[in-house]
């Protein structure tokens, strides 16, 4: 709890500093003072903003994530989705089945600063759902994060887990019900 009273006590004197002298932005990986173009340019991009260096960095992890992304996707659904997992099919053959329109794994820039990628979207809801297949400490957090984020920005998520896909069914029509969706659900999956 001290070392974070430091660090706010430190960044409020360097705030103060940068205001004196006339620094507007600072890079918010390395905290490297950046130019106005430097500050457009990442903002532009990434909502947030990095020094040059920074933004070439991210900028790259960011495109090798999104490469491995496209190559996890083997899995074809019944309407010609490809998804990563078995998991994901299987969601995505419920919603074809029952004439939900979808869209997987497209990106979004509606959370805070943050660019997320929904498992799936339903724009006739307004609804995401992720599948949060995977058992790792990394995803685990990451997947902490996405929900909190999900929550503070009050968008409405249903999280599906391999333990729930024998009973997919009943929690997708419970769920989307909730949400609005009155449809007619029947059970052909």
């Amino acid at each position: 709890m001290r070392t974070a009273a430091i660090a706010t006590a430190d960044a409020i004197e360097q705030a103060a500093n940068d205001l004196e002298s006339g620094v507007r932005h600072r890079c918010q990986r390395c905290n490297a003072q950046v130019t106005a173009d430097e500050c457009a340019r990442s903002n532009q991009v990434f909502q947030r903003i990095f020094c040059d260096r920074c933004f070439d960095e991210v900028f790259l992890d960011r495109r090798n994530f999104e490469i491995q992304v496209e190559i996890n996707k083997t899995i074809e659904a019944r309407d010609g989705t490809v998804v990563q997992s078995e998991g994901e099919r299987r969601i995505a053959d419920w919603f074809t089945a029952h004439g939900i329109a979808y869209r997987y794994d497209a990106k979004f820039r509606i959370i805070a600063e943050f660019q997320i990628r929904p498992d799936f979207y339903l724009p006739e809801l307004d609804v995401y759902i992720e599948y949060w297949g995977l058992d790792t400490p990394q995803y685990k957090m990451s997947m902490y994060k996405k929900q909190i984020l999900y929550q503070q920005e009050g968008k409405r998520l249903i999280s599906v887990y391999p333990q729930d896909l024998p009973r997919l069914d009943n929690l997708l029509t419970a769920k989307l019900r909730i949400f609005g969706f009155l449809k007619s659900l029947n059970s052909d999956c």
